[in-house]
Protein backbone atom coordinates (compact mmCIF):
# COMPACT_ATOMS: atom_id res chain seq x y z
CA UNK A 1 0.00 0.00 0.00
CA UNK A 2 2.92 2.11 0.65
CA UNK A 3 4.46 1.65 -2.79
CA UNK A 4 1.03 2.37 -4.45
CA UNK A 5 0.60 6.14 -2.63
CA UNK A 6 4.02 6.69 -3.43
CA UNK A 7 3.53 6.21 -7.09
CA UNK A 8 0.49 7.96 -7.13
CA UNK A 9 1.71 10.83 -5.52
CA UNK A 10 4.57 11.70 -7.83
CA UNK A 11 1.92 10.88 -10.48
CA UNK A 12 0.20 13.99 -9.26
CA UNK A 13 3.41 16.02 -8.70
CA UNK A 14 4.39 15.59 -12.46
CA UNK A 15 0.55 16.68 -12.83
CA UNK A 16 0.78 19.52 -11.15
CA UNK A 17 3.96 20.41 -12.64
CA UNK A 18 3.30 20.05 -16.28
CA UNK A 19 -0.13 22.69 -15.53
CA UNK A 20 1.83 25.21 -13.84
CA UNK A 21 4.38 24.72 -17.30
CA UNK A 22 2.01 26.40 -19.29
CA UNK A 23 0.69 29.46 -17.33
CA UNK A 24 1.35 32.94 -18.10
CA UNK A 25 3.72 35.10 -17.02
CA UNK A 26 3.40 39.27 -17.02
CA UNK A 27 5.35 41.01 -18.39
CA UNK A 28 8.15 42.81 -16.64
CA UNK A 29 9.51 46.78 -17.36
CA UNK A 30 13.03 45.93 -18.41
CA UNK A 31 16.16 47.96 -18.37
CA UNK A 32 14.66 49.89 -20.93
CA UNK A 33 12.12 50.91 -18.31
CA UNK A 34 9.59 49.27 -20.78
CA UNK A 35 7.49 45.84 -20.74
CA UNK A 36 5.52 44.79 -23.87
CA UNK A 37 2.85 42.41 -24.32
CA UNK A 38 1.28 41.92 -27.66
CA UNK A 39 -2.86 41.14 -28.98
CA UNK A 40 -3.85 39.08 -32.32
CA UNK A 41 -6.52 40.85 -34.26
CA UNK A 42 -8.37 38.77 -37.30
CA UNK A 43 -10.95 40.05 -40.00
CA UNK A 44 -12.74 38.31 -42.42
CA UNK A 45 -14.16 38.42 -45.81
CA UNK A 46 -16.59 36.59 -48.29
CA UNK A 47 -17.98 37.53 -51.60
CA UNK A 48 -21.86 38.65 -51.24
CA UNK A 49 -23.62 36.26 -52.94
CA UNK A 50 -26.70 36.99 -51.22
CA UNK A 51 -27.88 40.78 -51.47
CA UNK A 52 -30.24 41.20 -54.33
CA UNK A 53 -29.94 44.65 -56.06
CA UNK A 54 -32.79 46.37 -57.23
CA UNK A 55 -32.98 46.21 -61.16
CA UNK A 56 -32.78 50.39 -62.02
CA UNK A 57 -34.48 52.12 -65.54
CA UNK A 58 -31.62 53.42 -67.76
CA UNK A 59 -30.33 56.51 -67.56
CA UNK A 60 -30.64 56.68 -63.64
CA UNK A 61 -34.03 56.45 -63.98
CA UNK A 62 -34.68 54.77 -59.97
CA UNK A 63 -35.87 51.19 -59.62
CA UNK A 64 -37.48 49.62 -62.21
CA UNK A 65 -40.75 48.27 -61.21
CA UNK A 66 -42.06 46.79 -64.38
CA UNK A 67 -42.12 42.84 -64.32
CA UNK A 68 -40.65 40.83 -67.32
CA UNK A 69 -43.75 40.17 -69.48
CA UNK A 70 -45.86 41.61 -72.54
CA UNK A 71 -45.76 45.25 -70.94
CA UNK A 72 -42.03 44.97 -71.22
CA UNK A 73 -39.95 46.08 -74.01
CA UNK A 74 -36.89 44.64 -72.27
CA UNK A 75 -36.55 41.42 -70.68
CA UNK A 76 -35.45 42.29 -66.81
CA UNK A 77 -34.03 39.46 -64.07
CA UNK A 78 -35.15 41.21 -60.59
CA UNK A 79 -32.91 38.95 -58.98
CA UNK A 80 -29.37 39.46 -59.50
CA UNK A 81 -27.05 39.62 -56.98
CA UNK A 82 -24.58 42.67 -55.02
CA UNK A 83 -21.53 40.83 -56.29
CA UNK A 84 -22.20 39.55 -59.87
CA UNK A 85 -21.37 40.77 -63.29
CA UNK A 86 -24.00 40.35 -64.80
CA UNK A 87 -26.28 41.59 -68.00
CA UNK A 88 -29.71 41.91 -66.47
CA UNK A 89 -31.86 43.14 -69.18
CA UNK A 90 -32.20 42.96 -72.82
CA UNK A 91 -34.48 43.55 -75.52
CA UNK A 92 -37.31 40.92 -75.16
CA UNK A 93 -38.10 41.37 -78.98
CA UNK A 94 -37.64 43.26 -82.37
CA UNK A 95 -40.96 43.49 -84.07
CA UNK A 96 -41.20 44.65 -87.57
CA UNK A 97 -44.95 44.01 -88.47
CA UNK A 98 -46.09 42.75 -91.28
CA UNK A 99 -45.72 44.36 -94.31
CA UNK A 100 -47.84 44.15 -97.88
CA UNK A 101 -45.64 43.52 -100.72
CA UNK A 102 -45.91 43.32 -104.15
CA UNK A 103 -43.03 42.93 -107.11
CA UNK A 104 -42.42 46.66 -106.98
CA UNK A 105 -40.41 45.42 -103.52
CA UNK A 106 -37.89 42.99 -105.53
CA UNK A 107 -36.84 46.27 -107.46
CA UNK A 108 -35.95 47.98 -104.75
CA UNK A 109 -32.09 48.17 -103.59
CA UNK A 110 -32.69 47.80 -100.14
CA UNK A 111 -36.12 47.16 -98.01
CA UNK A 112 -36.07 49.41 -94.58
CA UNK A 113 -38.87 48.24 -92.34
CA UNK A 114 -38.51 50.10 -88.81
CA UNK A 115 -39.80 48.76 -85.49
CA UNK A 116 -43.29 49.76 -84.56
CA UNK A 117 -43.33 51.80 -81.34
CA UNK A 118 -43.89 49.03 -78.55
CA UNK A 119 -47.29 50.15 -78.39
CA UNK A 120 -48.19 49.30 -81.82
CA UNK A 121 -46.62 45.79 -82.17
CA UNK A 122 -49.61 43.79 -82.25
CA UNK A 123 -50.26 44.45 -85.54
CA UNK A 124 -53.26 43.32 -87.04
CA UNK A 125 -53.19 40.48 -89.18
CA UNK A 126 -54.14 42.33 -92.58
CA UNK A 127 -51.07 44.85 -91.87
CA UNK A 128 -52.15 47.58 -89.70
CA UNK A 129 -51.33 48.43 -86.84
CA UNK A 130 -53.61 47.90 -83.63
CA UNK A 131 -55.46 50.52 -82.27
CA UNK A 132 -57.09 48.00 -79.27
CA UNK A 133 -56.45 49.60 -75.80
CA UNK A 134 -56.03 46.54 -74.67
CA UNK A 135 -52.71 45.80 -76.21
CA UNK A 136 -51.42 49.16 -75.99
CA UNK A 137 -48.31 48.95 -74.22
CA UNK A 138 -46.55 51.19 -71.39
CA UNK A 139 -43.11 51.24 -72.86
CA UNK A 140 -41.25 52.84 -76.31
CA UNK A 141 -37.43 52.15 -75.21
CA UNK A 142 -34.84 48.84 -74.99
CA UNK A 143 -32.20 48.66 -73.57
CA UNK A 144 -28.77 46.60 -72.44
CA UNK A 145 -28.47 46.69 -68.71
CA UNK A 146 -25.21 45.56 -66.60
CA UNK A 147 -24.63 45.34 -63.10
CA UNK A 148 -21.34 44.66 -61.90
CA UNK A 149 -20.59 44.05 -58.42
CA UNK A 150 -17.00 42.60 -58.44
CA UNK A 151 -13.78 43.34 -56.60
CA UNK A 152 -11.22 42.89 -59.46
CA UNK A 153 -10.28 45.78 -61.45
CA UNK A 154 -10.70 44.28 -64.64
CA UNK A 155 -12.96 45.75 -67.91
CA UNK A 156 -16.00 44.04 -69.76
CA UNK A 157 -17.92 44.46 -73.00
CA UNK A 158 -21.16 43.61 -74.74
CA UNK A 159 -21.10 41.89 -78.19
CA UNK A 160 -24.17 40.74 -80.21
CA UNK A 161 -24.38 37.69 -82.87
CA UNK A 162 -27.40 36.94 -84.65
CA UNK A 163 -28.90 34.18 -86.67
CA UNK A 164 -30.44 34.76 -90.52
CA UNK A 165 -34.21 35.43 -90.82
CA UNK A 166 -35.62 32.48 -92.30
CA UNK A 167 -39.42 31.01 -92.74
CA UNK A 168 -38.33 27.68 -92.57
CA UNK A 169 -37.33 27.44 -96.40
CA UNK A 170 -35.75 30.99 -97.42
CA UNK A 171 -34.01 33.34 -96.13
CA UNK A 172 -33.25 37.13 -96.15
CA UNK A 173 -29.91 36.98 -97.01
CA UNK A 174 -27.84 40.09 -96.32
CA UNK A 175 -30.16 41.07 -93.87
CA UNK A 176 -28.94 43.57 -91.00
CA UNK A 177 -30.66 45.04 -87.66
CA UNK A 178 -29.43 48.60 -87.11
CA UNK A 179 -29.75 50.96 -83.93
CA UNK A 180 -29.40 54.61 -84.09
CA UNK A 181 -29.47 57.26 -81.51
CA UNK A 182 -28.17 54.85 -78.75
CA UNK A 183 -27.34 56.94 -75.52
CA UNK A 184 -24.93 55.14 -72.59
CA UNK A 185 -25.18 55.93 -68.50
CA UNK A 186 -23.29 54.67 -65.73
CA UNK A 187 -23.88 54.86 -62.16
CA UNK A 188 -20.51 54.99 -61.15
CA UNK A 189 -19.01 58.47 -60.48
CA UNK A 190 -15.25 57.08 -61.14
CA UNK A 191 -15.58 54.98 -64.27
CA UNK A 192 -16.58 55.63 -67.88
CA UNK A 193 -18.38 53.15 -70.16
CA UNK A 194 -18.37 54.07 -73.76
CA UNK A 195 -20.52 52.89 -76.33
CA UNK A 196 -22.01 52.61 -79.44
CA UNK A 197 -24.34 55.23 -80.54
CA UNK A 198 -25.29 53.66 -83.78
CA UNK A 199 -24.78 49.64 -84.86
CA UNK A 200 -25.52 47.00 -87.16
CA UNK A 201 -26.02 43.25 -86.30
CA UNK A 202 -25.77 40.91 -89.16
CA UNK A 203 -27.99 38.74 -89.68
CA UNK A 204 -26.10 35.67 -90.97
CA UNK A 205 -24.68 33.66 -88.13
CA UNK A 206 -21.39 34.58 -88.29
CA UNK A 207 -20.66 38.17 -87.90
CA UNK A 208 -20.10 39.41 -84.10
CA UNK A 209 -20.50 43.25 -83.46
CA UNK A 210 -18.50 43.70 -80.96
CA UNK A 211 -17.72 46.62 -77.85
CA UNK A 212 -21.67 47.65 -78.38
CA UNK A 213 -21.06 48.65 -74.37
CA UNK A 214 -17.98 48.81 -72.92
CA UNK A 215 -16.72 49.72 -69.21
CA UNK A 216 -13.44 50.68 -67.92
CA UNK A 217 -11.43 48.73 -65.68
CA UNK A 218 -13.06 51.21 -63.29
CA UNK A 219 -16.73 51.12 -63.70
CA UNK A 220 -19.22 49.42 -61.51
CA UNK A 221 -22.82 49.17 -60.42
CA UNK A 222 -25.01 50.01 -62.97
CA UNK A 223 -24.72 50.98 -66.57
CA UNK A 224 -26.52 50.48 -69.40
CA UNK A 225 -26.95 51.72 -73.50
CA UNK A 226 -30.84 53.06 -74.37
CA UNK A 227 -32.73 53.56 -77.50
CA UNK A 228 -36.02 53.91 -78.60
CA UNK A 229 -38.18 51.39 -79.67
CA UNK A 230 -38.78 52.97 -83.50
CA UNK A 231 -35.03 53.31 -83.55
CA UNK A 232 -34.22 49.96 -84.93
CA UNK A 233 -34.69 48.97 -88.29
CA UNK A 234 -34.05 45.53 -90.34
CA UNK A 235 -33.08 46.10 -94.06
CA UNK A 236 -32.01 43.77 -96.52
CA UNK A 237 -31.90 43.14 -100.61
CA UNK A 238 -35.00 43.86 -102.50
CA UNK A 239 -34.24 40.74 -104.26
CA UNK A 240 -35.08 37.97 -101.52
CA UNK A 241 -38.26 39.60 -100.59
CA UNK A 242 -41.21 37.11 -100.71
CA UNK A 243 -44.03 36.39 -98.32
CA UNK A 244 -44.67 34.66 -95.15
CA UNK A 245 -43.26 34.98 -91.30
CA UNK A 246 -39.58 35.56 -90.91
CA UNK A 247 -37.38 34.94 -87.64
CA UNK A 248 -33.97 35.45 -86.31
CA UNK A 249 -32.74 35.32 -82.61
CA UNK A 250 -29.84 37.55 -81.62
CA UNK A 251 -27.42 36.38 -78.74
CA UNK A 252 -26.57 39.27 -76.66
CA UNK A 253 -22.79 38.06 -74.62
CA UNK A 254 -21.52 39.99 -71.82
CA UNK A 255 -17.82 39.24 -71.76
CA UNK A 256 -15.73 39.84 -68.12
CA UNK A 257 -13.61 38.32 -65.36
CA UNK A 258 -15.48 37.16 -62.36
CA UNK A 259 -13.95 37.38 -58.60
CA UNK A 260 -12.80 33.97 -57.99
Amino acid sequence: MKKTKLLSAVALSVALLTATSGAVSAAVVDATGKAKESTANSAGFVTDNTTVVDPQLPGGGGVDTLPSGPNNPDTVDPKVKASDLALYAYPTEFNFGVTKISAADKQKNTVVLTQKKWATINNNSDGTDTTDPVKLHQRDFQSLRVQDGRLNTTDWTVSAEATPFTNGKKSLIGASINIAKATEYTSDPKGKVAAKSKFKIEADGATVTTDILKADPEARFMSDLKWDTDKVTLEFPGSVIDTGNYSSTITWTLSGTPDV
